[in-house]
């Protein structure tokens, strides 16, 4: 299955649309030149008088700036999905005044960061991580080639390829003269050698350029320890750094898409059975204090410390390439309830000029906050954030040269095959959705069955005996078929501790808005009338937590003896 590009996927009014929004005013917003400055210092430019984009942009503190330009990755590619969504001019012209500032700051090597090459050519010869020393320059080489290709990708932006490729190949030219057992021990490096998605990225730049050095860049970047116990069933996730090695795995099924070795998608779909649902909580989301426990302890690892938002944001992406691959359903609820969850639930429902008020842990103990505003600025899960929220779109719809498929529940639209296919629903507020035909073609449409619901469509209950409902015909203008999902109440024990229970109506993770620190006992609710999704139970309210709010909250509750 073949997923859609941004700009053939319109989101209509409603709960994604509404996120969505509040982060596009925050990128309008933003002075461009913050973002450039580090590279314009770096370079030996003339640098306007603005501020750092803060925290880990800044070369003060202990780490001294060892990831200063990561975060003007993430903001472009946020940008150019931004412009391929909406089409605002305002955005293309910052990706290209971005691109142009950056262009002038490449070295005709083809380097291009926002500190000098120290950092590399200390991580060839480190033994031991330290951060404060060199932090992942791989992995803020990615998050700028990732924005620059992005921005080709959405926009057609040129010189941004132009840049795409100098980087990549004065990093392909430095990894290819290393030793293998080098290579694997900088891989190796907590935080030190970490690399992000880079290998996804040389994939996804092969696919446009069709260069076969960037295949061999692909195989430079294989961290065979990890491979190799995946691709065995051999779970050796206990004690590993979560957000480190989830986009390693996404490079992995990008690495199976462009040479066909088994082997990369294997360690890839077993590594993601041993993430979902042994190490994932609730909302989605997975690690503590960044790292997995055990596989299977969910209640054992409950801390004001979980669900970094980088790793659930990657997960999707994983999730989201294997669907595409296998067209196994467990994805596409992975993904719904990430999404509708977690994703949803880390960004506030406020806007600010400077900041994008996104979550970096998300804590999961009795009477927790959520913290939009981390006291280190630019982190990696702002920069992750300001890319989930433009791009909320990107799952909805799948096909093939004859089917379209129905994987999630939005208010939304998408053009394919001569067709555009339109929902139109205020879900999860309404219990279903409207599609309607505009057009003229013969193909399946295949809608998704989600496990949490009995679907009847146009009136009439419907025996599933699959996961997705087929109805293949000649589907012409005006032709419409009303999905009806109806919710339920429903309870989620820990896999460690069946008393501790989370609870869901259909979909949505409810929970309860207390700030007492002890578990509470969970009661019969009842709707709170005039609030969608609101429930109460012995005096306690229970609301989504996708509502972006402050309010000290329970996700998990005793139940009740």
């Amino acid at each position: 299955m073949q997923s859609f590009s941004l700009d053939e996927v319109k989101l209509g009014p409603g709960l994604l649309a509404t996120k969505a929004g509040l982060m596009l005013v925050h990128l309008r917003s933003y002075d461009p030149d913050r973002l450039l400055r580090a590279f314009r210092e770096n370079a030996g430019l003339p640098t306007p008088d603005v501020p750092r984009p803060g925290g880990w942009e800044d070369t003060a503190g202990e780490a001294q700036g060892n990831l200063r330009g990561h975060y003007t990755g993430h903001f472009l590619s946020a940008l150019a999905q931004a412009a391929a969504s909406t089409g605002d001019q305002v955005y293309i012209n910052k990706l290209r005044y971005l691109v142009d500032g950056l262009a002038e700051c490449q070295e005709p090597s083809g380097y291009l960061a926002a500190y000098p090459e120290k950092q590399f050519v200390t991580l060839e010869t480190m033994t031991e991580a330290d951060y404060t020393v060199v932090w992942a320059p791989y992995y803020t080489a990615h998050k700028l080639l990732k924005g620059l290709l992005d921005t080709y990708l959405c926009i057609g932006e040129l010189r941004a390829l132009e840049l795409a490729e100098g980087l990549c190949r004065w990093m392909f030219e430095r990894l290819r003269r290393l030793p293998y057992d080098v290579r694997q021990r900088m891989w190796s490096l907590h935080g030190s050698g970490e690399y992000g998605g880079l290998a996804e990225t040389v994939c996804d730049l092969y696919a446009v350029t069709r260069d076969p050095d960037w295949v061999e860049f692909g195989r430079l970047l294989d961290f065979d320890v990890l491979i190799d116990a995946c691709a065995a069933g051999e779970d050796v996730l206990d004690g590993v750094h979560a957000n480190q090695h989830i986009p390693i795995v996404t490079g992995l099924v990008r690495m199976f898409e462009v040479t066909g070795e088994e082997r990369y998608l294997t360690a890839a779909v077993n590594f993601w059975d041993q993430v979902v649902p042994g190490r994932m909580y609730s909302i989605g989301g997975t690690s503590s204090l960044e790292f997995w426990g055990p596989d299977g302890s969910i209640a054992g690892t409950l801390s004001d410390t979980n669900a970094e938002t980088c790793c659930a944001h990657n997960l999707l992406k994983l999730s989201r390439l294997l669907f595409g691959l296998l067209r196994n359903p467990k994805y596409a609820d992975y993904y719904e309830r990430t999404l509708y969850n977690q994703i949803l639930g880390s960004k506030q429902d406020a806007v600010s000029p400077d900041r994008p008020l996104t979550t970096y842990f998300i804590g999961l103990t009795p009477g927790s906050v959520r913290n939009y505003l981390p006291k280190d600025g630019a982190t990696c899960c702002e920069g992750t954030g300001l890319e989930s929220a433009t791009k909320y779109q990107d799952s909805i719809y799948f096909h093939s040269d004859d089917e379209l498929n129905v994987n999630l529940y939005a208010a939304s639209s998408v053009s394919w095959n001569g067709i555009t296919l339109t929902q139109t629903t205020d879900f999860p507020y309404e219990q279903g959705t409207t599609l309607t035909i505009e057009g003229s073609a013969h193909f399946t449409l295949k809608l998704r069955v989600p496990l949490w619901t009995n679907m009847r469509v146009n009136g009439e209950q419907q025996e599933m005996t699959s996961r997705y409902l087929s109805i293949t015909r000649h589907w012409r203008s005006g032709d419409t078929l009303r999905v009806e999902l109806p919710f339920e109440l429903r309870t989620e024990p820990a896999l460690d501790d069946p008393s501790l229970q989370s609870v869901f109506y259909g979909p949505i993770n409810l929970v309860a808005l207390d700030n007492r620190q002890e578990f509470l006992e969970l009661g019969a609710l009842s709707p709170v009338p005039g609030k969608p999704l609101h429930f109460e139970a012995d005096g306690i309210e229970f609301a989504p937590f996708f509502e972006g709010t402050t309010h000290a909250f329970h996700a998990y509750l005793r139940a009740s003896s």
